[in-house]
């Protein structure tokens, strides 16, 4: 408390008095003034405040950059007594309160933007093992991105600036996606060996990432597939019609013949087959056409034979007679066996197999003639043979 006396005599007097606080608040100041004939009092409210001090600022994001249009929030903090900001994103900021103000500047990088990447899909044809294989990629959106390539072989590609950077929001005007949509995208891989290869795709960017996987094949193309032609073959044996191939990865071998129950399906590399055919794929006899279809994911080849099949003989008989005599027609021959003929008459031999198909008959008369013919019939038949009898027998 402070006493004052004062002994001027003037209307209107100032009194300047001093008092330290030792700690911010609201202090509650009344002041008595008196003289002999009169007395006041005053009252006043002194607001004692800390200096603002110790600024901190914590821009944050919910991205890993700032993003165009994205949401910026400011944390602050502050030493000081009731602490007031003014906010100027492009300027500083500034705490102050009334007794004291503080500037602080504080840098946000905003990225410049990009497109998410949206449904990956990369997809191959099957390849001869002398080519490249060539990857179709497809995307139905996206910028500024990078793809690693696993080809499943040890063989690994990344794809970067030069082939895969298309750069969004590149001039700071304009935000025109359709540049971006529905992109496609060549690469290419030689494989050293065949097989099924499983391919991993993987790309990426700011905003997002997207793979695909999927598979390659690559063969051998089919060479040198041979059928060979074959002689006739007798019905009911077993009768194998073979195949060569010197080169081919995966081969799938189809074959048929119309007229028979020859259906025969295979699965090689590098090899030929044979199929052994039996009475339960041929019945009858005939001339069939006979077709093989050899074929994998990169090449295809035809082939056919004609596979002729017949009885076989396996006894021929004979009967001789007369046909014209002095005593008429059809006459057999005389003696124990029917053998002997009158002389300068025609004489009828009869040969008759038990079976055969595409017969030749041979003649031999013993005299130096000889006689041959052929017949295609396939059933059990008598062949007779007309010569004149030179001799007495």
């Amino acid at each position: 408390m402070w006493i004052v006396n004062i002994a001027d005599v003037l209307d209107i007097f100032v009194i300047s008095l001093w008092h330290n606080y030792s700690t911010a608040g609201h202090y509650n100041v009344s002041i008595w003034a008196s003289n002999p004939v009169n007395s006041m009092t005053a009252n006043k409210i002194a607001d004692v405040q800390d200096p603002v001090r110790n600024l901190t600022i914590q821009p944050k994001y919910d991205t890993t950059c700032l993003e165009v249009n994205g949401t910026l929030r400011v944390h602050l903090s502050v030493n000081g007594t009731d602490p007031r900001y003014f906010y100027d994103f492009g300027r500083p900021i500034k705490p102050y309160n009334d007794v004291s103000s503080v500037v602080k500047n504080s840098k946000v990088t905003v990225c410049k933007p990009v497109i998410p990447l949206a449904t990956l899909a990369v997809t191959s044809s099957p390849t001869n093992l002398t080519d490249p294989v060539e990857f179709t990629m497809t995307l139905a959106a996206g910028s500024d991105f990078k793809c690693i390539f696993n080809y499943g072989d040890g063989g690994i590609d990344v794809f970067r600036e030069i082939c895969y950077n298309l750069t969004y929001f590149a001039d700071g005007v304009s935000l025109d996606k359709t540049p971006f949509m529905n992109l496609e995208f060549k690469a290419a891989h030689n494989f050293s060996d065949v097989g099924r290869y499983a391919i991993y795709v993987d790309c990426s960017n700011r905003l997002s990432a997207v793979n695909f996987t999927t598979s390659s094949i690559v063969q051998k193309p089919i060479t040198d597939l041979e059928l060979p032609d074959l002689p006739p073959q007798i019905l009911g044996k077993n009768n194998p019609i073979a195949w060569t191939m010197t080169n081919g990865t995966n081969v799938t071998f189809d074959m048929k013949a119309e007229g028979t129950k020859i259906r025969y399906s295979s699965f090689k590399t590098d090899v030929g087959d044979v199929l052994i055919t039996n009475l339960g794929h041929i019945s009858l006899p005939g001339v069939y056409h006979v077709t093989l279809r050899a074929w994998n994911e990169v090449s295809e080849a035809n082939r056919s034979i004609i596979l002729t099949i017949q009885d076989d003989v396996t006894h021929v008989s004979n009967v001789t007679w007369t046909t014209t005599s002095d005593f008429g027609s059809n006459i057999p021959g005389f003696g124990a066996e029917k053998n002997i003929f009158p002389c300068e008459y025609p004489v009828n031999f009869t040969a008759t197999p038990d079976k055969g198909t595409n017969l030749t008959y041979h003649w031999k008369f013993g005299d130096g003639i000889e006689q041959k013919y052929q017949r295609t019939h396939h059933h059990p038949q008598i062949r007779r043979r007309c010569k004149r009898v030179l001799e007495q027998t």
